[in-house]
């Protein structure tokens, strides 16, 4: 398993270590690209078609556009809110 301790131990190579971990960063960064392009798609698809009956494909577009930065800031956020 690549775990930190296991690639910051003397028996993997600094280089091979390195490798290791930034494949695994960019697993993470393409999944939670796609998470968030797929909830942006479900609010646009669900939420605004259903808001607004003649909504036209730009108009989900922009939409679109809009709300993926609401849901970054409010994914970056959330960690820090108390909710006890």
């Amino acid at each position: 398993m690549a775990t930190p301790t296991l690639l910051g131990s003397d028996l993997v190579p600094t280089p091979l270590a390195i490798i290791v971990m930034v494949g695994v960063l960019a697993a993470c960064v393409s999944t939670i690209d796609s998470i968030m392009l797929t909830l942006s798609s479900m609010v646009t698809r669900d939420v605004y078609t259903a808001a607004r009956t003649g909504a036209g494909e730009r108009g989900q577009l922009l939409v679109g556009k809009l709300v993926l930065p609401v849901i970054a800031v409010l994914a970056y956020c959330s960690p820090t809110w108390s909710w006890t």
